[in-house]
């Protein structure tokens, strides 16, 4: 009689419709770690279904990371396609500037500090504070040194010609044979105290000493003949270009022509527009340029007996000091880089600017992209692949200090201390643009949150600002909440806030923000409530130096009830909840992971001390937690087993309503034949 029902096509048809119903939900579990990782506002993703079974352990290992805080920056010299970052304890860094619009780091040596760098075809001399490298660079991915001196003194400055290495230290002026790269031999010295940069014309070598310039012929590199010196009070910097020596302070500029090297002759001086900084110098053809670190101004010196302002550029940053390298300045001070186009004189723009020596204070996740507040950078990121980030775009500003990063709705909210509230369109998270700002906001800032109209920051000791942002580009203070004392931490679902006030925990309800309505309150003895995570069902609270409460809200919000906690007794400082994860970060211990599939008893499965102590922030994605640490930059970890937040099995559910379906199908086939 089956094999009758199935002869037909129709009932074939049913068959099939069966075998899906029954298969589908075998997928379930795959396709909503999918959709949770596709969300698009993690924050307002909570997961609330249950296990089957709680989890006895987990192992939390890195997966990858990534740091912008290369170092402080000393030095940049431009050869080729590349640029090259001295960066003290760090080493040197090698950019490849080929496209200036997206300069990458396509190599990184810090075997041994790195002051003053030089570079001559495939080989990088590098200088620490007394000693001296030879480097192969032709293969970046394998750089090898080739040799190494030390030196008496503290080495000032380098320069290579031909075959020959100029140095001068703190004591004096020394020249080296490198013929054979592997033994470098001294030819000859000068005894100065206090030389530092050099200038190499031909035979002629120009080095600074405190308020002078020496000239020396160094054409027999055995036997050095000391011509003359240039005295300037006050000097900073010095340039030799076509027979003419300009010399610096932060005030005014003078001119010496040196056709002849030994008998010096004064030319023209002038006081520079612009002062306050020490100067720095750069000929172009019949212009030079001055940065005094605030300023670049450019001077027609077609006659050099007279030369005439022409114009200025206002720098985007302090910057320490600058080289020209064919239509491009490049410009830095200690932490960033920058890039312009000076083909026109008046005419130059900034093509690039990147920070390198950042401070992840917290990252934010938003679809495939991850938002870092990194000092003066907003930093993003492409975590399509969390093994491999790219970093996509970013928002950068000098003078700023992030410290706090909320996205919502294509908007990135910042906070930056000493100034307030910027916002940032985030739309195209190649190309982020400021559209608003606010200034005037009470300081302290302890995290920032945001939906369609309003962001909320929390003040500490001055409360909660609520500012409407409606129009991005006018932003305005609706109100500075402080009925509640302190707030260090806040989270809202819906209309509803929670807050962190220290003594108390806040339920307020924001459906009218101009007027806040309290629901509830919650106080246990001895808590200091910092941080807060908060789920449909349950608010998870740390409670400084103990460890965290969990806190029913679904029975009755108005009366909220301790129904869980954990005693760590170590020092407890921010928390996160996926699932039925819980996720702790110890001020001290680093991460601790819990299972809270038995709500009244946490179980600790996990931990993690490799961030102990440098931890400023986290959050979590599907089992993959994100760590922004400071100087060491932002860090994925992941778990094994991997902690997804999980739905239950519905495979046996949907094969006894699938069964049933079809035996209904074949009754009524059954009858209608009947008939």
């Amino acid at each position: 009689m089956n094999t009758l029902i199935f002869r037909s096509r129709k009932n074939r048809c049913v068959a099939l419709i069966f075998i899906v119903i029954f298969l589908l939900p075998f997928f379930v579990n795959d396709q909503m770690t999918f959709l949770s990782a596709a969300t698009n506002n993690d924050n307002d993703f909570e997961i609330n279904a249950k296990k089957k079974e709680p989890i006895d352990s987990t192992n939390v290992t890195e997966l990858t990371y990534w740091d912008d805080n290369y170092g402080t920056i000393f030095e940049v010299v431009v050869e080729g396609n590349y640029a090259y970052l001295s960066l003290g304890l760090n080493g040197f860094l090698i950019v490849d500037v080929s496209d200036l619009t997206a300069p990458r780091v396509v190599a990184e040596w810090d075997t041994y500090t790195c002051r003053y760098i030089y570079i001559e075809a495939d080989i990088i001399y590098a200088t620490n504070t007394t000693s001296v490298y030879i480097l192969d660079a032709s293969d970046f991915s394998n750089m090898n040194v080739i040799s190494n001196w030390t030196l008496s003194a503290t080495i000032n400055d380098i320069l290579v010609d031909g075959n020959f290495v100029h140095l001068t230290t703190s004591t004096q002026y020394e020249i080296y044979n490198i013929t054979d790269l592997a033994t470098p031999t001294l030819t000859d010295n000068y005894i100065q105290a206090g030389l530092t940069r050099l200038q190499l014309d031909g035979d002629i070598l120009y080095v600074e000493d405190s308020n002078r310039v020496r000239i020396l012929n160094v054409s027999d590199v055995t036997s050095m003949d000391y011509l003359t010196d240039v005295y300037y009070s006050g000097l900073d910097n010095f340039l030799y270009s076509n027979d003419t020596l300009y010399m610096t302070d932060s005030n005014d500029v003078y001119l010496f022509n040196t056709t002849l090297p030994g008998s010096p002759a004064y030319l023209f001086d002038y006081a520079l527009n612009y002062t306050g900084g020490d100067a720095d110098l750069w000929v172009i053809g019949n212009y030079i340029l001055i940065n005094n670190q605030l300023t670049i101004e450019i001077f027609d010196i077609s006659n050099t007996s007279a030369p005439v302002y022409y114009t200025y550029y206002e720098d985007t940053f302090t910057s320490v000091n600058f080289q020209i390298v064919g239509d491009n300045i490049y410009l830095w001070d200690g932490t960033s880089l920058e890039i312009l186009d000076s083909s026109d004189l008046m005419d130059i723009y900034l093509v690039w600017l990147d920070q390198f020596d950042g401070y992840a204070y917290e990252v934010f996740l938003d679809g495939n992209f991850a938002y870092v507040a990194d000092g003066s950078n907003l930093q993003i990121m492409d975590i399509t692949d969390f093994n491999n980030p790219v970093e996509v775009g970013q928002f950068f500003d000098e003078n700023s200090a992030f410290s706090h990063v909320f996205v919502n709705n294509g908007f990135a909210y910042l906070t930056e201390s000493g100034f307030g509230l910027r916002i940032v369109d985030v739309t195209d998270p190649t190309n982020p643009v400021e559209r608003g700002n606010l200034t005037g906001l009470p300081g302290g800032f302890e995290d920032i949150y945001a939906n369609n109209e309003y962001v909320f920051i929390s003040h500490g000791g001055a409360g909660l600002s609520i500012v409407d942002v409606y129009y991005p580009d006018y932003p305005q203070l609706s109100l500075l909440y402080q009925e509640v004392g302190d707030v260090f931490d806040a989270e809202m679902i819906g209309n509803t806030l929670y807050l962190a006030c220290g003594t108390h925990l806040q339920i307020i309800d924001l459906s009218n923000p101009y007027e806040p309505e309290p629901i509830a309150n919650y106080t246990r003895t001895t808590s200091f409530y910092y941080s807060l995570a908060v789920s449909e069902e349950y608010i998870y609270a740390v409670s400084l130096g103990e460890g965290f409460d969990i806190i029913d809200i679904v029975t009755d919000i108005t009366t909220p009830a301790k129904v869980g906690q954990y005693f760590t007794y170590l020092d407890p400082v921010y928390i996160s909840v996926e699932g039925d994860f819980i996720y702790l970060l110890d001020g001290t211990f680093g991460f601790s992971l819990f299972d809270a599939f038995s709500i009244a008893h946490p179980k600790l499965i996990a931990t993690f001390d490799a961030f102990a102590g440098v931890t400023e922030s986290f959050t979590v994605r599907n089992g993959y937690i994100f760590v922004t640490t400071g100087l060491n930059g932002t860090h994925i970890l992941t778990t094994s087993p991997l902690l997804t937040a999980q739905t239950p099995f519905l495979g046996p559910l949907a094969f006894f309503a699938g069964l049933t379906i079809f035996s209904v199908i074949v009754i009524f086939i059954r009858k209608k034949k009947r008939n």
